[in-house]
């Protein structure tokens, strides 16, 4: 036997061995010039006998040149892929559906990634239920990314809140030559959509959610996330939103001023977990008819003298908010154009300003609001233009204010509150403590306010529970509305 024949030998029993011993299950070398069948950064699933490729996930990081760090070039080539809009898949690959990995690509060290092209564009095609998980690193983008519907964008994390670097988070940044009025938009942009967008077919953009990432405006007055567009099954999590001079958050819903474009962000979110630090606005929420609450917001201003938080929808719940910086208003409702009714605020508390929270008397007066556990200011809680009343800081928090409809045939509004303001204040109270009876002579300061008997009067036979001040001024004496 020649040596050719011994190695021939030699290679078909390992071969056969290796056959026997299943060591030949390979992933085959995936280039560029393959066709879609094994598309670049496809996974590899084994079935009984043979292999296929699965187009459901893509790792973005065999798209680009070795030792680039273009993660948008990278995560753009995926997603025109998907779309079957390239020279590598004549159709779309899984009917436009997948996950975009972009973890694999590293920046330069000490360095922010390339970033060439926008992987997001409003003219980007119609994308259905597509993931894009970002990696940790600083991407300087050049154009607000516009997100289609079902589509999911998740960073490594926003980094330490407040803190300069972004040592294991995601970080957006304008680019030098940014050129768009929001870094982020779910659906179209306000500029692009005029009287209907052009990314989102029928004019709803939804199940689109962004989560874990940092937005830094760097002193470019820029929106941070913009919603015009986008309704149900929507949401933004745990984001940070850093050196903005523009507004955080801004959700337009469809009951807009008839010279201004209406929006579709009605029964969006929920928005939770978001921090921002700037000069403009922490979020402004104007003509929705109802969204799923703003749950966890922490907002820092720079000496702004105007509001923290606009308010002008109906409909939404804004709780857990923590507001410093601020000058002038916390949150004010029913300053602008919009309708500002059914709205409920929780759990608000503020440092520096000058009004918690501050109800406008506007052209749409704002009505139906519960606010509970309002606390803070340097002047006042609750600043009520509507009524003329206010209740003081000096009070400490405020545990429940409501403000109802107008009364008909009056000039005044339904009001109550369980704040115990000083003698002579003009809101109304809801007090507790223990049982007394009329003969009791006790006089009232506040009428309209209530009295809740929680002991029991031994000396009369029937134990009033509710009382009611009735009167005016220091004559106003406590009245029996109930007993058991």
């Amino acid at each position: 036997m020649n040596a050719n024949t011994s190695t021939r030998c030699a290679v078909a029993e390992f071969v056969t061995v290796a056959l026997a011993l299943g060591l030949l299950c390979l992933i085959p070398t995936i280039s560029r010039a393959q066709s879609c069948s094994n598309y670049p950064g496809d996974k590899v699933v084994w079935g009984a006998t043979t292999y296929t490729y699965a187009h459901d996930y893509i790792d973005a990081s065999t798209l680009i040149p070795t030792g680039s760090t273009d993660v948008c070039a990278a995560i753009n080539q995926a997603l025109v892929d998907l779309q079957g809009k390239s020279n590598i898949c004549a159709t779309p690959l899984y009917n436009n559906k997948g996950l975009v990995d972009a973890r694999g690509i590293s920046p330069p060290s000490g360095k922010a990634f390339a970033c060439s092209v926008n992987p997001f564009p409003s003219s980007g095609g119609h994308l259905v239920s597509v993931g894009v998980l970002l990696p940790a690193g600083q991407i300087p983008i050049t154009d607000t990314w516009v997100l289609g519907p079902n589509m999911h964008l998740v960073g490594q994390g926003p980094g330490v809140v407040g803190a300069s670097d972004v040592a294991g988070g995601t970080t957006l940044i304008p680019g030098s030559a940014f050129t768009g009025p929001a870094l982020i938009s779910m659906g179209d942009e306000p500029s692009q959509g005029g009287q209907g967008p052009t990314i989102c077919g029928g004019g709803n953009c939804n199940g689109i959610s962004i989560e874990h990432l940092r937005l830094d405006a760097n002193s470019v007055n820029v929106i941070g996330i913009t919603n015009n567009w986008s309704q149900e099954l929507n949401y933004v999590n745990d984001v940070q939103m850093t050196n903005m001079v523009g507004t955080g958050l801004q959700i337009v819903g469809e009951l807009s001023n008839p010279t201004s474009p209406p929006g579709k962000a009605d029964n969006s979110g929920p928005y939770t977990n978001i921090y921002y630090s700037g000069s403009g606005s922490c979020v402004s929420i104007s003509a929705t008819y109802g969204t799923r609450g703003i749950h966890g917001l922490s907002c820092n201003g720079l000496n702004r003298a105007s509001a923290a938080i606009l308010l002008d929808g109906s409909n939404n719940t804004i709780q857990d908010v923590t507001i410093s910086g601020y000058i002038g208003d916390g949150i004010a409702i029913g300053s602008g154009t919009g309708f500002a009714q059914d709205n409920l605020l929780f759990n608000i508390a503020a440092s520096s300003v000058a009004n918690v929270v501050h109800i406008y008397k506007t052209n749409v007066v704002p009505t139906d609001l519960t606010l509970m556990g309002i606390s803070g200011g340097t002047t006042t809680i609750i600043q009520d233009d509507l009524t003329g009343s206010s209740i003081p800081s000096s009070t400490g928090s405020v545990g429940l204010y409501v403000l109802g409809e107008a009364m008909s045939g009056t000039n005044g509004y339904s009001r109550f509150t369980t704040s115990s303001t000083s003698p002579g204040s003009t809101v109304p109270a809801w007090y507790v403590g223990p049982g007394f009876s009329s003969s009791t002579g006790n006089v009232c300061q506040q009428p309209g306010s209530l009295y809740s008997a929680t002991g029991l009067d031994t000396s009369i036979s029937t134990v009033n529970t509710l009382w009611g001040c009735v009167g005016s001024g220091g004559s106003s004496n406590w009245f029996a509305l109930s007993s058991n």
